[in-house]
């Protein structure tokens, strides 16, 4: 299983679901996205989207090399890493194969409507200043309903508190394109949405 962590967050955070899954018979492979925890670019940045495929590319190659063969190969994503595997799957000119597709609370739309203003001055920076940085709205509140939960996300160094318009704005396209074409997808699926989750829209 291959597994994708969400925005602003990082591999590291899924110990508890690694251990579940290895417990279960799974192999386990993360990475960090660039722009993430012990990956290098800028946090709360990217130029483009489909650079998150190049990323996942690469990953899978190395995987390629140390995974058990023919073992079956699922793919994981949560939040934004659900929305690169469906983007991934959908729109890369040649995806890599998998068997099976599972998502958590895949961010295909915000629960919670972008003021009118703050996404025109986003489509204002978006050339101008692309790698202008404004605070994430992502509050460690909203994330669980588990107290050390929220204060291990407060804590984790790794994690950070950032956004860029070029990022909100390569996203929401992005999100477009995925649920235009979402009809094209034939793996085999496993939704898991919150249907009161104040980030992902649930709908």
């Amino acid at each position: 299983m291959v597994l994708v962590h969400g925005y602003a967050e990082h591999c590291g955070r899924y110990a508890s679901l690694i251990q579940a899954l290895s417990e279960a018979g799974y192999e386990c492979h993360l990475m960090d996205l660039r722009g993430h925890g012990r990956s290098g670019g800028v946090r709360g940045f990217v130029s483009h989207f489909e650079d998150y495929f190049a990323d996942l590319d690469l990953f899978l190659a190395r995987v390629a090399e140390v995974a058990p063969e023919p073992a079956p190969r699922i793919l994981f994503g949560h939040s934004l890493g659900g929305l690169l595997c469906l983007a991934y799957l959908l729109l890369h000119p040649r995806p890599a194969a998998f068997d099976g597709l599972a998502l958590s609370s895949p961010f295909l739309a915000s629960a919670r409507e972008v003021p009118a203003l703050r996404a025109w001055l986003a489509s204002v920076t978006y050339h101008l200043a692309p790698r202008l940085l404004g605070p994430s709205p992502v509050a460690a509140r909203d994330l669980s309903h588990d107290p050390a939960v929220v204060a291990a996300y407060e804590a984790d160094p790794l994690v950070f508190k950032t956004l860029s318009p070029r990022w909100f704005l390569e996203v929401r396209r992005v999100q477009e394109t995925v649920l235009e074409r979402a009809g094209a997808l034939r793996l085999p699926t496993l939704f898991q949405i919150g249907s009161a989750d104040p980030i992902a829209a649930p709908a």
